[in-house]
């Protein structure tokens, strides 16, 4: 124990410089009891020291008995993305016949996720959401983009005319379910 980290052992705190102390001590000790004679006065300055090191115990001790635990602070868990789909089809306009829709390209607002636009425009939407948002919360907009015509979806518009359930505004939004969503046919408009 000749090789003692000293920074190491008073990272500990009080207790680290308490253990210190009582094992300068021990050393003193043990350097002395190798002499012939021992000395009265370094005895006597050994003694006094070994007092302190018994004081600073006690002292710590207390401390810490008295002290107020610290409240544990963690890190809040982020909870796991779930995955939705969200499916739907657009229409070109009238007038834009044989409609290539590979030509185009589906636009998702505020992020890029994973989308395919099939044969005859039906799309589907693939995209992990954190765990209690909904579709809702996190995209604003279904944008297609063709170079005959565009067609779009504003999803906060068509969610509440969806919640309102009046007839009279029909929404695009045709069913919801806890993971998914499934909109009407959308016509295009020429550009």
């Amino acid at each position: 124990m000749t090789n003692l980290d000293v920074a190491e052992i008073l990272r500990v705190g009080l207790s680290g410089l308490i253990f210190l102390l009582a094992y300068l001590t021990y050393r003193l000790l043990r350097a002395e009891q190798k002499r012939n004679r021992p000395r009265k006065m370094i005895l006597g300055t050994i003694g006094g020291f070994m007092a302190l090191c018994v004081l600073m115990a006690v002292l710590g001790l207390i401390s810490e008995a008295i002290q107020e635990p610290q409240p544990v602070v963690s890190l809040p868990e982020i909870p796991p993305d779930v995955n939705w789909e969200v499916y739907g089809s657009f229409v070109p306009p009238d007038g834009v016949d044989d409609t290539i829709w590979s030509d185009g390209r589906l636009i998702i607002v505020p992020t890029s996720v994973k989308t395919e636009v099939g044969t005859e425009g039906r799309f589907t939407i693939q995209l992990s959401i954190e765990r209690g948002k909904a579709f809702e919360d996190v995209i604003s907009l279904i944008r297609y983009e063709h170079p005959q015509f565009t067609a779009q979806i504003n999803i906060a518009e068509e969610h509440q005319k969806y919640a309102d359930g009046d007839e009279a505004t029909e929404s695009l939004l045709l069913d919801k379910t806890a993971l998914t969503r499934s909109f009407a046919p959308v016509t295009g408009f020429a550009w």
